[in-house]
């Protein structure tokens, strides 16, 4: 399915407020594939390619079909856009020369993301946005050679787990706009030019369970006014290994190997940290405050 005249730069409308099968098809140039309310959402997409579409391709409103092993490319904006209270199941695709995001989980939507290959989407934008009380499950997926990583905004509360999360520019995982309880367990964080994770945002309370860490620059992990749960990681090969700014966090069971300082703190920031291992040389007390207690 494609427009007429391509080369005059025609698109075409594509609605859907029923049912909808897609299978082993080819959509381009269209506006988006848009599901709606009143979209059946036993809809699916699957084993097909959209390409070369305007702005999305996918747009979800209150809506939850099946994606699936699909290959999508080169959309003007975000590869699959799910907006307020949108779920649905997006397994096994390929996202390719996206504008903008690959996927964008907005306002209460919780999809299941899992076992997709996300890669070289070089649009200077966040790979994965995940923003205001959104609660994807993001498994079992490979985000390798993006601009940048994945974002983590407003209330937001994903599980992130068991993804490989390689080089895609400076952050690994970001998460900004306070409020942010994800949960990042077993995933492999590496080779980013700044940070593996950074929460500059305050009152986030993140799990960080079960991770390698390493060769991300500057900081494995950086945290600013978020108090956070850090057990069973290896964090090495960083300028510096952990970083707590204000406010406390506990590390336990983990082992922390990193060129200049394993744990560093900042005005007031304090660190208990519980069998784990570390440079006691390697600890840094910046400002006033900081406390670091060793069991």
């Amino acid at each position: 399915v494609t427009a007429f005249y391509p080369e005059l730069g025609y698109y075409y409308y594509f609605y859907n407020y029923g049912y909808l099968n897609i299978q082993n098809s080819s959509v381009s140039r269209a506006y988006s594939i848009n599901f709606y309310d009143s979209s059946n959402d036993s809809s699916k997409i699957n084993g097909s390619r959209m390409s070369n579409n305007a702005n999305h391709a996918v747009y979800t409103e209150r809506a939850s079909p099946n994606i699936t092993n699909n290959i999508i490319q080169n959309t003007g904006d975000v590869g699959i856009y799910l907006n307020q209270y949108s779920s649905p199941n997006i397994t096994g695709n390929v996202f390719t020369g996206i504008g903008s995001h690959a996927i964008y989980a907005y306002y209460y939507s919780s999809p299941n993301i899992e076992n997709n290959i996300i890669r070289d989407n070089k649009n200077g934008q966040w790979v994965l946005r995940v923003y205001d009380r959104s609660s994807p499950r993001i498994v079992n997926n490979t985000i390798i050679g993006n601009a940048r990583g994945l974002l983590v905004q407003y209330y937001a509360s994903p599980l992130i787990e068991n993804n490989t999360i390689d080089k895609n520019g400076d952050y690994g995982i970001y998460s900004s706009s306070n409020y942010n309880s994800p949960i990042i367990r077993n995933n492999i964080i590496s080779n980013h030019t700044n940070m593996g994770i950074h929460f500059p945002s305050w009152e986030s309370y993140p799990q960080i369970v079960g991770n390698t860490i390493e060769n991300n620059g500057n900081y494995g992990i950086y945290l600013s006014q978020t108090s956070a749960t850090i057990e069973n990681n290896i964090i090495r090969n960083h300028h510096s290994g952990i970083r707590t700014d204000y406010w406390g966090i506990t590390v336990s069971n983990s082992s922390i190997n990193n060129t200049v300082y394993d744990f560093r703190t900042y005005q007031g920031g304090s660190i208990t940290s519980t069998n784990t291992t570390f440079g006691k040389s390697k600890v840094l007390f910046e400002g006033t405050g900081g406390i670091l207690n060793v069991y």
